[in-house]
This record gives structure tokens, sequence and C-alpha cells, in this order.
């Protein structure tokens, strides 16, 4: 009788060890699942980390100009391949969009670009010197562009990126289009 327990008790061990096995078998592969999606996210959005932009001012270089300076956005693609479908927002200090620049394709590499928006009217004249409503520094840049693997990005005007809808940056009527 005690052999029948001693098998019973052995058999019972034995599949608790499998079990055991089985269930350790499948939690290494939901971790080495989430390390791959992990290492994958990251792979993708390693283009996108490096475009970045930031408002500035233009100078002009025209002397018929009676504004010597413009508002314009600096935009820096720093990875070794283009983006494309680049969208450039121009944010007004109250928060909306005053204009934007698309760009079908952005190289690597740095440009500037103007604000296609109207010269500030100044707001009223201090001992002949104008006195504007807002100031350049006031402005902010967002981005929205699609990488070379056809996902689309935004990097709000705060410098935050993140995976966009891909019709994100669509046409509407402050957009202007580059050749």
């Amino acid at each position: 009788m005690a052999e029948w327990a001693t098998a019973v008790v052995a058999a019972g061990a034995l599949a608790a060890a499998v079990v055991a096995a089985r269930v350790s078998w499948r939690v290494l592969q939901i971790e080495l699942d989430r390390d791959s999606e992990r290492r994958e996210v990251a792979e993708r959005a390693a283009q996108a980390d490096s475009v970045a932009a930031w408002a500035t001012t233009v100078d002009h270089e025209f002397a018929e100009l009676t504004v010597p300076r413009s508002l314009g956005a600096v935009v820096r693609n720093a990875s070794s391949l283009p983006v494309y479908n680049l969208v450039v927002t121009f944010i007004g200090p109250d928060g909306t969009d005053r204009a934007r620049i698309t760009v079908p394709v952005f190289p690597p590499g740095e440009d500037q670009f103007h604000c296609p928006i109207e010269p500030r009217r100044p707001e009223r004249q201090d001992d002949e010197v104008p006195v504007y409503a807002e100031s350049f520094s006031e402005f902010a840049v967002a981005l929205t562009f699609r990488d070379t693997a056809g996902r689309t990005w935004v990097r709000d005007q705060h410098g935050q990126l993140a995976k966009a809808s891909p019709n994100a940056g669509s046409a509407d009527s402050g957009q202007v289009r580059l050749p």
C-alpha cells in the first residue's frame, strides 16, 4: 500500500512540474514579446526623434521691406533619411494656428522658413517706437510629418513627440504649400 501512495505522490509531483514548466514557458514568451515590442517601438521612433523645430526671427536683407524682421521657424532633420509631408504650424500666443507651411519632402539637414502671415501692426507708438500687441517670442512651432516607414508623427509646440493618425496635418485654409 505504501508503494501505491508513493507512486501517486510521485505522479502528482511530476504533473505539477509539467504544469509549472508550461506556465514558465508562457511567461517567458510574454516577456520576450514585450521586449521585442519595446525594441521595435524604439527603432520606429528613432527617425522621428531626430526631427525638431523652433520659432525664430528672420532678418530681411531687402532694404525696401518696412519690417526688418519677421517670424520664422528653424526645422532640423538630424536623421540620415528624409521625412515626407512635413507641415510646419505657427501657433500664436493665444494657442491658435496662425499659418502652415507644407514641404512634400524634407531631406536631412536644417532649413529656416519664413512665416507667411502679415507683419505685425503696432498697437500704439511710444516716443516713435512701436509697441506690438504680441511678441514673436510668444509664438511657437509644431510639426507633423511622415517617416520613411509611413508612420505619421506630431511634435507639438511643447516639443512632445507622439504618433498621429494618418490624416494629421491635412490641408486647411491656413496652409501654404512649397514646391
